[in-house]
C-alpha cells in the first residue's frame, strides 16, 4: 500500500532492485503466471522509480535479513504468495479481506488526496498518460477552485513580480527575442484558430 505496485511487479521485485541510500525501489519487471515467467512492465513507463517510507524501508531491512535463499524478494508464486504471504497479513493486521490490487488503488488515492499533481502520480502508477489517472481516481483531487486557486495565483505573482512578463516563460536576451520566443512556445504555428488581426506581444520592464 506504500508503493502503488502492480502484483506481478510485486512477485518480480529482487533485492538488487532497492537503492537502500536513496530509500528508492526500480521496477523494471514483472513476473507473471504459476511458471514465474519473467516479462517487461506492463507498459513503457511502467518501468519506474518510487521512494519508500522510512516504515517501510525498515520492514523491508527486517525481511531482507530473514530472506529466504534467491534473488527475489517473494520467491512465491501467485497462489501461494496470496495465501502465504497476503491473508495472513490482513489477518494480522485486523482487516477483511480484499484484492491485492486494491493497495494499489489505496496508494494513489491517498497520494492524490494529500495533494500530490496527478502527473507526478501517474509516473509513480506507471500509467501512459496522466489521463488514465485522472479519469479513474479524478473523485480523489481536491478541489482546486475557489479562493485557494485565486491566492495561490496572486501569491506567485507575487513573487515574480521583479521579472518581466516575458521572463516568466523564458529567459531571453531582449525584449524582441522573448516576445518571438513566447509567441513560438505558447501558440501552435498554424494555430488553433485565426490570429486575430492587430493582435501584438509587448514585454513590460515592470
Amino acid at each position: 500500500m506504500d508503493t502503488g505496485v502492480r502484483f506481478g511487479e510485486i512477485l518480480g521485485l529482487k533485492w538488487g532492485d532497492f537503492d537502500w541510500n536513496k530509500n528508492l525501489v526500480r521496477i523494471e519487471q514483472q513476473r507473471s503466471g504459476m511458471a514465474g515467467e519473467l516479462l517487461k512492465p506492463k507498459t513503457k513507463h511502467g518501468t519506474r522509480e518510487i521512494n519508500l517510507t522510512a516504515q517501510l524501508v525498515s520492514v523491508l531491512k527486517t525481511h531482507h535479513r530473514l530472506r529466504t535463499p534467491g534473488d527475489f524478494v517473494f520467491p512465491n508464486d501467485e497462489r501461494n504468495f496470496r495465501s502465504r504471504v497476503w491473508h495472513p497479513a490482513l489477518r494480522r493486521a485486523g482487516l477483511r479481506a480484499v484484492r491485492i490490487h486494491d493497495a494499489r488503488h489505496t496508494y494513489c488515492s491517498h497520494l492524490l488526496a494529500s495533494g500530490v499533481d496527478v502527473i507526478r502520480v501517474a509516473r509513480l502508477m506507471g500509467h501512459c498518460k496522466p489521463s488514465i489517472t485522472s479519469d479513474v481516481y479524478g473523485h480523489c483531487i481536491p478541489d482546486a477552485g475557489g479562493s485557494g486557486a485565486v491566492e495561490k495565483l496572486e501569491e506567485y505573482r507575487r513573487n515574480q513580480k521583479n521579472l518581466r512578463g516575458c521572463d516568466l516563460v523564458i529567459p531571453a536576451q531582449s525584449d524582441a527575442q522573448a516576445a518571438t520566443e513566447v509567441i513560438d512556445l505558447m501558440v501552435a504555428r498554424g494555430g488553433i484558430e485565426p490570429p486575430t488581426r492587430g493582435f501584438s506581444i509587448r514585454c513590460s520592464t515592470n
